[in-house]
């Protein structure tokens, strides 16, 4: 379910910008093309498939970010966000 999930993603997002951009540091992706959860499954598991919850990102971007929030935009060294705060 998960990949074609992830597959339908990356698909759409291309066609709608014309090419993968990371959310979180605006780069252009021409390899390697990772998908994030901006809420962590290990922390939201019921928003795990949910489209909406979905990011195109690059790989340093998706490793650095782990299970927290980084502002997009932002350069991913300094920009983790703590999060104590449950999905309603």
């Amino acid at each position: 379910e998960w990949r074609q999930l992830r597959k339908i993603f990356i698909t759409k997002q291309k066609k709608l910008l014309g090419k993968h951009v990371c959310y979180y540091c605006n780069k252009t992706i021409f390899s390697d093309v990772t998908v994030d959860h901006f809420l962590p499954r290990s922390k939201f598991p019921e928003m795990a498939l949910k489209l909406d919850n979905l990011r195109i990102s690059c790989r340093p971007c998706n490793s650095s970010k782990g299970a927290n929030l980084i502002q997009p935009g932002l350069k991913h060294q300094n920009t983790i966000i703590s999060l104590n705060l449950k999905y309603t």
